[in-house]
């Protein structure tokens, strides 16, 4: 039977959509494009996890490093076995497991041997009637004349012209697209603007402004794919039913979306102030804003000065919290500075920056400096196990070095990694 992982996307911005694993290397998940499976959520990583098959053993779910952890269950996991049912749930989407491969992938179907006559055993041993003998005469007869009528039919075909052939169908030409989308937040306080700009030569342009605090800009020309899939999604949306204008009042604000989309030879220009989103206006727009979010890491800028500075403060307690519980749980360092560094993030384009960052700057260096310190301590224990060919202690120094360690992404947490591979073999090698 073919049994393939199945799962689905139970909640989230991409909810509903199902995924099928066909190749047993399996898939990544996370915000970019270059994901087998791309989510829109903004509380994902850029390579958020990854969902393979152990031959054997079904389906397996592993965290490649991810700022909001990869949960199973809410259980935060590294690598786990997946059974039908579970919840795997990475930043506000949730996973879940309807097919886990328990019989594995099929493997190639083994065709039945064709007896080609070949084989030794004599006429004269084998089952069945007796032959008649033949003669040849009328057979070769009947072959000549066979042959003589085909010759004739061929001899009009062998002096008639060749039909010219037909000039190959032209390509068609893929549709050009244009956007430009503009977004501008204001009130008597602060204005708030958000420029995305996509030229028929596929260079895409972000631009933010927040009252002379934050400028920044972005760019980056996307492939004909990407382009053709968003262009796709706006035909989906029915953009181009809306009116060309919706005005509401709202006193001491002015809050304006505005969107220009040219396909090919189609265009349409929608505006909307001080109201409330028509539904197909607003999945286009947010559409544009996730687009940029994935393809240029923008997703955190795209908001006002009070709220990132309220992300990076929520994220800098969190990163001191797990650095005072640094000795309760061997990862709770390398977390600690994986939500500093989320909270740098979420700051840098800030000025000036909140009281609290050179706090937050402080914290960060201790934290890189103590788990420099520990790593090394901590891979001297396990060099003196593997050099005393003590293969147990070495492989449970290891490990703890892993765990201390957290980011994939580390060199170190790799060499730790095959180090810990190689001690596994040995001890499999005495266990026999």
């Amino acid at each position: 039977m073919d049994s393939r992982p199945h799962l689905i996307i139970h909640a989230g911005p991409d909810a509903g959509r199902e995924i099928c694993i066909t190749d047993p290397a399996g898939v990544r998940a996370g915000r970019s494009s270059k994901n087998g499976v791309v989510l829109q959520d903004p509380k994902t990583s850029r390579y958020h996890c990854r969902f393979f098959i152990k031959p054997g053993d079904g389906l397996f779910v592993s965290d490649l490093g991810s700022a909001n952890q990869t949960l199973v269950n809410n259980a935060s996991i590294r690598e786990v076995r997946l059974h039908v049912g579970d919840l795997v749930t990475l930043g506000d989407t949730v996973i879940k497991v309807v097919d886990d491969a328990s019989g594995g992938l099929p493997g190639p179907t083994v065709a039945a041997p064709v007896d080609l006559g070949l084989e030794s055993t004599p006429p004269a041993a084998r089952p069945g009637p007796a032959r008649r003998p033949w003669r040849r005469g009328p057979l070769l007869l009947a072959l000549g004349l066979v042959c003589l009528f085909a010759v004739g039919a061929w001899i009009p075909y062998l002096f008639r012209s060749p039909a010219p052939t037909p000039p190959p169908a032209p390509a068609p030409s893929p549709r050009t697209l244009e956007i430009d989308y503009e977004k501008v937040l204001g009130d008597t306080n602060r204005i708030f603007r958000y420029h995305f700009h996509l030229s028929a030569d596929r260079h895409l342009v972000v631009t933010i402004d927040d009252t002379g605090s934050t400028h920044l800009q972005e760019e980056s020309t996307l492939t004909p794919e990407l382009v053709a899939e968003l262009a796709a999604f706006i035909d989906d949306a029915d953009f181009w039913t809306l009116q060309d204008e919706y005005q509401g009042l709202q006193p001491r604000t002015f809050d304006q979306w505005d969107i220009t989309v040219t396909i090919g030879r189609k265009a349409k220009r929608c505006r909307v102030v001080n109201r409330a989103e028509p539904a197909p206006f607003k999945v286009v727009r947010e559409k544009f804003e996730n687009f940029a979010q994935v393809e240029l890491g923008l997703w955190a800028v795209q908001y006002p000065p009070a709220q990132l500075e309220a992300m990076g403060r929520d994220a800098f307690l969190n990163g001191r919290k797990l650095y005072d519980e640094r000795d309760v749980r061997h990862g709770n360092l390398a977390e600690a500075i994986r939500r500093l560094k989320e909270a740098d993030f979420y700051l840098k384009t800030l000025s000036p920056k909140p009281d609290f960052y050179p706090e937050l700057t402080t914290a960060l260096a201790d934290c890189t400096a103590e788990l420099d310190r520990r790593y090394v301590d901590q891979n001297f224990l396990a060099n003196r196990a593997m050099r005393s060919k003590e293969w147990q202690q070495a492989a449970e120094e290891l490990r703890v070095l892993c765990d201390m360690l957290g980011d994939q992404s580390d060199p170190r947490y790799e060499e730790s990694r095959r180090k810990l591979r190689e001690v596994e073999s040995r001890l499999n090698l005495q266990r026999k």
